[in-house]
């Protein structure tokens, strides 16, 4: 199932249930919320309606709030469009847009970084596809202070996919604040 030479970090897990992936208690990164998990970052998924004006209230919000966006993709769909994003404060921004009436959650993303040369984005995805890692979805940010790229990412199982970047030489980001840097 892997390719000589890319090696997915493995990590024992008790069950999956929808679609959170529940850890033991001694692995050894914790995802947010689940004791023993992995730490990963918080993305917002805003449904906007497909009327002109709309995304610039959604922002408008989030500017008055001092929600500072990361890095954000919209996709069209036939009468709303998927605003996802990164941001400051992902659990603020979720209060806000739910009190104005707009449907919205929060999942989980990978952020990582990607070399800034011909090849960067192939290197990576070569590293997922070896892995047999599908990507439900990836857009890209920067880093704030030297303006190198970053990928934001979604999969259907993103503790292997966040393990396999890693286990093959990938800086894969806990916290918002790496944006920063």
């Amino acid at each position: 199932m892997y390719q000589k030479g890319y090696k997915p970090l493995l990590i024992n897990c008790e069950a999956v249930i929808g679609y959170e992936q529940v850890a033991k208690a001694d692995c050894e990164y914790p995802i947010d919320g689940i004791p023993g998990g992995k730490k990963m970052i918080k993305q917002n998924i805003v449904f906007v309606e497909n009327k002109a004006g709309s995304l610039k209230r959604v922002t408008g919000m989030l500017t008055d709030n001092d929600i500072n966006i990361y890095g954000f993709a919209c996709f069209d769909a036939p009468e709303f469009a998927i605003f996802r994003m990164i941001c400051n404060d992902p659990d603020k921004a979720e209060i806000i847009l739910n009190k104005s009436g707009y449907m919205n959650r929060i999942t989980q993303a990978i952020v990582v970084d990607m070399k800034d040369q011909v090849g960067g984005l192939d290197e990576l995805l070569k590293v997922l596809a070896d892995s047999n890692v599908s990507l439900d979805y990836i857009y890209t940010s920067f880093h704030r202070k030297d303006l190198t790229p970053v990928v934001i990412l979604h999969s259907e199982d993103i503790t292997v996919t966040e393990s396999v970047l890693k286990n093959n030489g990938f800086n894969v980001f806990t916290t918002t604040e790496e944006l920063e840097k």
